[in-house]
């Protein structure tokens, strides 16, 4: 049974990947990050979670010591990038980009630091850095997730070699949301499980196409 350390896996985009992973909640750890004033509070909420603010170092650095010392090693460790918080749609300003760039990736490379010593004593292990999907390239809002995904990617690469020294492989892949162009007539739910919905007793169809033709056909009767 593999382990997994889950960081920063509370926006939706992760929750989504986590659900097609399904591990046992007792292979799991998850750290999620939040303002300082709440992390105490939602500390208790699961036996195997961890919440910190991810620019309290200190605090960082003891959550990922407790989950290395509750489960001694992970199979698989996995990096989620932060939720974007947008200004107005028509432009967001550069200071903006460089102030979210910034703290997403000061954070991250204090995390990497804190794995690095945490590893040394692994026998193998494998790192997935998440990036923003390839495909956000709609109005302004593509400038922001470029902007980190470059910073991300830059960070990784430099850290491969190092890494390997540790006998640990780091891979970047992109998070695909469960969202689709309506235009396309491609539908996904954003649970992902349009194929256990039930309306008035009968289960929806599973094919998108079949689905639009059946919401009609229901309009219609």
């Amino acid at each position: 049974m593999s382990t997994y350390l889950l960081i920063n896996s509370d926006t939706l985009l992760a929750k989504q990947f986590v659900k097609t992973i399904r591990p046992s909640d007792d292979a799991v750890w998850e750290l999620h990050f939040a303002e300082a004033s709440v992390t105490e509070e939602r500390n208790n909420e699961a036996p195997h979670l961890s919440v910190c603010d991810p620019e309290d170092d200190w605090r960082l650095n003891y959550e990922l010591e407790r989950a290395f010392l509750e489960f001694g090693y992970f199979d698989d460790v996995i990096l989620f990038p932060g939720a974007l918080k947008f200004g107005a749609i028509e432009a967001i300003p550069s200071r903006t980009i460089n102030e979210q760039v910034s703290r997403q990736i000061t954070s991250v490379i204090e995390i990497y630091r804190i794995l690095a010593d945490k590893l040394r004593s692994h026998k193998s292990c494998h790192i997935t850095q998440f990036l923003y999907e390839e495909s956000y390239e709609f109005s302004a809002l593509s400038s922001l997730p470029m902007a980190v995904n470059g910073a991300l990617r830059g960070l990784v690469n430099g850290l491969r070699k190092e890494f390997l020294t540790l006998n640990v492989d780091i891979d970047i892949e992109f998070l695909k949301p469960d969202y689709k162009d309506f235009i396309n007539k491609e539908f996904s739910f954003i649970n992902n499980g349009y194929t256990d919905l039930m309306v008035d007793g009968a289960p929806l169809p599973h094919q998108p196409d079949t689905i639009i033709r059946w919401l009609i056909d229901r309009l219609r009767s």
